[in-house]
């Protein structure tokens, strides 16, 4: 709502029922991590992944959950969580990034 409706922090925060300084702190978090190249480089290709390597770049990139909370959401180990973080971070350092981190026009990013 924040960033397509426009609403304010006031707003999302009264509806949410949280502090403001909360509310802030968490759009500035997620709005980084939105605009972070690893979770883009892996949203770039996602027919070569599978669901739940997409679930878990997802929970782990854009959410900031960490290993045990994500593998207590998707009911998976740990072991697997962080092992799949592994590989997606390897697939994403392969993928080169446009020059100045321009990326294509066209892309644009959808929930899952």
């Amino acid at each position: 709502m924040y960033l397509i409706k426009g609403c304010s922090v006031w707003q999302l925060a009264g509806l949410t029922g949280v502090s403001r300084q909360r509310m802030t702190r968490w759009l500035q978090g997620f709005t980084g991590r939105l605009m972070d190249d690893k979770y883009l480089n892996v949203y770039q290709d996602p027919e070569s992944r599978s669901k739940l390597q997409m679930a878990i770049a997802y929970e782990h990139y854009l959410l900031g959950l960490s290993v045990r909370a994500i593998a207590e959401k998707l009911k998976v180990s740990r072991a697997t969580v962080r092992k799949t973080i592994r590989e997606l971070e390897e697939q994403s350092n392969k993928v080169t990034k446009c020059k100045a981190g321009f990326y294509p026009t066209g892309f644009f990013i959808t929930p899952l």
